[in-house]
């Protein structure tokens, strides 16, 4: 069956129309693997009633319930990548990956261990992710649009740099497809 793996930086328990998708690609057959963030501990507690479903549950741990060290490097590396972007140091993958979000460039290495057919973003954290993975194998890519928050900031001074980002990102994914 056809092999669909689920990008998100949100919990499980947070995102009922994610649970939904999967729930319907697994009813309709396919092999179903989610890679999702993981922060609040109220949210990772309800997540494990999703342990039961007939898909697959990737917790990608980032935040204060985490390790030190890795809460730590996920905030450096969150600072000096939105440092490179406000010096206009040309965008690269790794640096859109670590800016972005705390949790977007790990999610792009555990997507990538997952092997599928098709890999689906949900938030722009998680489109960078499955862009990822799917290109890395050959794979197709689709966006959950619901989730494309990118015309949401106003266009102002103030969030100039954060816009410049998301369009950088947008770019980086349209060149790998």
């Amino acid at each position: 069956g056809l092999r669909v793996c689920l990008v998100t930086p949100g919990h499980l328990s947070t995102n009922p129309r994610l649970v939904k998708e999967a729930d319907t690609l697994v009813s309709h057959g396919a092999r179903v693997s989610v890679v999702h963030g993981s922060y609040l501990p109220w949210a990772i507690d309800t997540d494990r009633r999703f342990a039961t479903r007939g898909w697959r549950a990737v917790a990608v741990p980032f935040g204060p319930h985490c390790s030190r060290a890795t809460w730590l490097q996920q905030g450096l590396a969150v600072r000096g990548a939105r440092v490179a972007s406000a010096l206009h140091l040309p965008p690269s993958e790794h640096w859109l990956q670590r800016g972005f979000h705390p949790v977007a460039a790990d999610l792009a290495v555990r997507a990538g261990a997952e092997l599928a057919d098709v890999y689906i973003g949900h938030n722009l954290a998680g489109l960078i992710g499955a862009a990822a993975a799917a290109t890395r194998y050959g794979a197709m890519l689709g966006f959950d649009a619901e989730d494309d928050h990118v015309g949401e900031l106003p266009d102002s001074a103030r969030y100039r740099d954060e816009r410049a980002r998301r369009d950088d990102l947008a770019s980086l994914i349209r060149r790998a497809q």
